[in-house]
């Protein structure tokens, strides 16, 4: 990337790919953990962004795996927190 650099306090939003996610928040990435690092004391908005065939029903993550509030798909959006 160029340019100036973003604090992470200035950014409002951010969309989060994924291999999988369950309907409860949890997401399988790419395996290297940068999201969970980049997101853990993160104040904003995070969203998850998926095929509805991206959406299982459960699978095994890591303590420092965070979750993620809500998945859009192409079918519609899952609220994965009360």
């Amino acid at each position: 990337p160029t340019g100036a650099y973003v604090s992470k306090n200035d950014i409002d939003l951010i969309l989060i790919p994924g291999l999988a996610f369950t309907k409860t928040g949890k997401r399988i990435g790419y395996g290297k953990g940068f999201y969970d690092l980049f997101l853990q004391d993160f104040s904003g908005s995070m969203i998850g962004v998926a095929y509805g065939f991206q959406i299982v029903e459960e699978f095994a993550t890591h303590d420092q795996d965070i979750r993620i509030p809500q998945v859009v798909t192409e079918e519609g959006t899952i609220c994965t927190q009360p």
